[in-house]
């Protein structure tokens, strides 16, 4: 066998390689279930490893842990009763901050809101977004501030995909899809 044949072989062998590292990176990168709430009306892609450690009776929601335990994702819906989003946020906030939380990012508008703070080596991001009805959808994370930026993926994800489900997009209050 020639050089020009064993650097043709060689080509072949590194582009396949390169193919199968290129369809495992979504896996790399880690995979995602989709959540629906039903009782709700909203979805989210939460991340396929994390397990359920509990969930409501009543279809509010779940709350998830990653495999390490060292990470908690709560996914849930409310009824936002006489307020609206922003003053629930507002109240949230509010709440968190007399719990020792220092929120250092909060935006705030009439169909999402997100929120961020630091307690004790810990980072909370809340995101949460309109549905009908008089009712809100919210993802809420809190992580060891050390792993901030392995996060960052997890909390784009939450941003980009928790969404009110179709028929209540028609909504006033519903940002539209893929908000920040």
């Amino acid at each position: 066998m020639g050089p020009t044949m064993q650097k043709t072989k060689m080509t072949i062998v590194a582009n396949m390689a390169l193919a199968a590292l290129l369809l495992a990176m979504p896996a790399l990168a880690g995979e995602r279930q989709d959540y629906v709430n039903s009782r709700f009306s909203f979805g989210v892609a939460l991340p396929s490893d994390y397990v359920v450690i509990n969930s409501a009776d009543n279809g509010d929601g779940m709350r998830l842990a990653s495999p390490d335990r060292k990470t908690t994702l709560s996914v849930f819906g409310t009824n936002l009763l006489d307020n609206s989003l922003e003053e629930e946020i507002r109240q949230r906030i509010d709440m968190e901050e007399k719990n020792g939380w220092q929120i250092s990012y909060k935006k705030i508008g009439p169909g999402s809101a997100s929120f961020s703070g630091s307690r004790d080596g810990r980072i909370v991001y809340v995101r949460a977004v309109a549905l009908c009805d008089g009712a809100a959808g919210f993802a809420w994370l809190e992580y060891d501030k050390a792993a901030l930026k392995k996060h960052d993926p997890l909390v784009r994800q939450l941003v980009r995909t928790l969404h009110p489900s179709e028929g209540c997009a028609a909504d006033n209050n519903a940002p539209p899809p893929a908000q920040q």
